[in-house]
């Protein structure tokens, strides 16, 4: 109210109003179109996950029918209503993220001490899930069988391999490949 106000104050008595619905529409546009990507790129991933077939697709139009009645649901309902629901929602997001913290915790301080080691070797440090024991790790997985640069030092004129990372270039057999 305060931004429309000042625009039709500042630049035209109904410019203010035009400017703020056109800039609701384009943000409420927007964050709908990001929702649906984020939605449609997670079920994409549970059903590679969990090999759905077609029940995939039930289940991809059942979501993409949610959030169409979810946008409707907030037109028709009342502004206190829709935020109450809001903060519920982020809250309930906000307690995810914290016991996925948890749960991930061993992992990351694993990565971290093995970080912290190549860096205190001098190296240049590179992540090997293989090598730390984390499993399910595939973008790390093919990244490192892509990678044909040795993590190396110079040292007087020559060039110093860790042991550690020699044992890294070894080539390793990937569990998930068909």
């Amino acid at each position: 109210m305060v931004t429309q106000s000042a625009m039709s104050t500042l630049i035209s008595p109904t410019f203010g109003q035009y400017f703020m619905t056109i800039s609701l529409f384009l943000f409420c546009f927007t964050t709908l179109i990001t929702y649906f990507y984020k939605m449609d790129t997670n079920i994409a991933f549970i059903k590679e996950m969990l090999n759905i077939g077609k029940a995939g697709k039930i289940i991809t139009h059942a979501a993409r029918l949610g959030l169409l009645g979810m946008v409707i649901f907030g037109a028709v309902n009342s502004a206190t209503l829709i935020w109450a629901i809001t903060d519920l929602g982020v809250g309930l997001l906000g307690w995810v993220n914290v016991i996925t913290i948890v749960l991930l915790s061993k992992t990351a301080l694993t990565a971290l001490k093995d970080y912290d080691t190549q860096k205190r070797l001098g190296l240049n440090p590179t992540f090997n899930p293989l090598v730390l024991g984390i499993k399910n790790a595939d973008f790390w997985e093919d990244l490192e069988a892509r990678s044909s640069i040795p993590n190396t030092v110079p040292s007087k004129g020559k060039t110093v391999v860790a042991k550690k990372v020699q044992e890294r270039l070894q080539p390793v057999p990937n569990p998930f490949s068909k």
